[in-house]
């Protein structure tokens, strides 16, 4: 009997242990999830009220077209009001400044230091391919098209537009422009920003780019065959 009773009270205190265990490692997933959102919020300049809105956002339908979109412009595009517009659209363009203004930094001292350890020997050495070729890329066994342009550019778009129905992964590096000019142009020959948002398509600033692979004659192509 005692034995019975011994062992009844080893088998509670394992219960017992067991679920403090759990309960103390739910609580501290918790505590670490919480953390990461306030700190996301931060980086987007958000308190959590807003957080919570855009995780809830993100779980409709806005989640499924655009999953990549970021908080800010979910936040805009839902705005209630005409401030909250005007806010979260003052927000995203102080961030995004900050971003570019990173990158350039970092782009010229990467450029610098490709001067300095290698001169002018270029990365990249690939033939270009005529853009006077009617029909290009179809019926090939094409997986990726990199794709070099300055705007004006002729019959660019209709290009594109055939790749893009041909569901071809294309990355469109635009050169000696500006972000404002790409976007209009990319809504004028109708590039599907949801093919963008998911990655199929990428528009790009390419005069860094194209200085590496030593892309000097514009629009260049460089395919990229399947296996």
């Amino acid at each position: 009997m005692k034995l019975l009773i011994s062992l009844f009270i080893v088998i509670s205190s394992f219960i017992i242990f067991a679920d403090e265990t759990k309960f103390e490692a739910t609580n501290v997933t918790e505590f670490s999830l919480q953390k990461l959102r306030i700190e996301n919020a931060k980086t987007w300049d958000l308190d959590m009220r807003e957080w919570k809105r855009y995780e809830t956002l993100m779980k409709g339908k806005r989640g499924k077209w655009t999953p990549n979109l970021d908080p800010l412009t979910v936040l805009g595009i839902n705005a209630t009001s005409a401030s909250e517009l005007k806010m979260y659209a003052e927000k995203l363009v102080h961030v995004e400044r900050k971003r570019v203004d990173r990158e350039l930094r970092f782009q010229k001292a990467y450029d610098e230091a490709q001067k300095r350890l290698y001169g002018n020997i270029p990365l990249y050495r690939i033939k270009p391919v005529s853009r006077q070729i009617s029909g290009y890329s179809e019926g090939k066994n094409i997986k990726k098209i990199d794709y070099f342009l300055q705007i004006p550019c002729g019959d660019c778009g209709e290009l594109v537009k055939r790749w893009v129905k041909n569901k071809i992964q294309l990355n469109l590096y635009f050169v000696k422009t500006n972000e404002r000019v790409v976007k209009q142009w990319a809504k004028v020959n109708e590039i599907p920003m949801a093919y963008v948002s998911t990655g199929r398509i990428t528009l790009n600033m390419g005069n860094g780019e194209a200085k590496e692979r030593g892309i000097t004659s514009f629009p260049y192509l460089v395919e990229y065959t399947k296996e």
